[in-house]
């Protein structure tokens, strides 16, 4: 997931107008993420994790699930570390200015 910080600020702080920033999870644990994900999407429906299992678009409900969770929150980069790092998924936050 990518973050990008524009304008006035970043030049401030960074003397570039333009920060970005990442967080990347190593792909062996897609299968952790797609669960946590579903979970954290369906609290309300225990049953969801069992309705997805033999999908075989797992990468396509994993950016369904980002989409519908972090689209449009200005904190999603941070968020999404957080929230895998609390399910002990490795996060690895990195940024460029």
């Amino acid at each position: 997931m990518t973050g990008q910080d524009l304008g006035k600020l970043p030049k401030e702080f960074w003397g570039d107008s333009d920060y970005e920033f990442w967080v990347y999870v190593p792909a062996k644990y897609k299968d952790d993420v797609h669960r946590v994900l579903l979970e954290k999407f369906h609290a309300d429906n225990p049953n969801v994790v069992d309705q997805f299992k033999d999908s075989n678009s797992t990468d396509d409900v994993i950016l369904a699930l980002v989409e519908k969770l972090y689209a449009g929150n200005p904190k999603a980069v941070d968020q999404f570390k957080d929230f895998m790092r609390s399910q002990g998924i490795p996060a690895e936050f990195d940024s460029w200015a």
